[in-house]
């Protein structure tokens, strides 16, 4: 039983490092094709207004 206990938190962890990878994977992506402020839905023109 506790053996499969230690596999199951592990495949849990790897799974967690796996979802942040992703993560910063999409984030660089963004970055790098110029597009983060409209995939995060972010308008410069409205925040020079100070609309949302």
């Amino acid at each position: 039983m506790i053996q499969y206990e230690s596999l199951l938190a592990q495949a849990r962890s790897t799974e967690v490092a796996a979802e942040s990878s992703y993560v910063k994977a999409r984030a660089a992506l963004s970055r790098a094709t110029g597009s983060i402020l409209d995939d995060n839905r972010i308008s410069v023109a409205a925040a020079e207004k100070g609309s949302k």
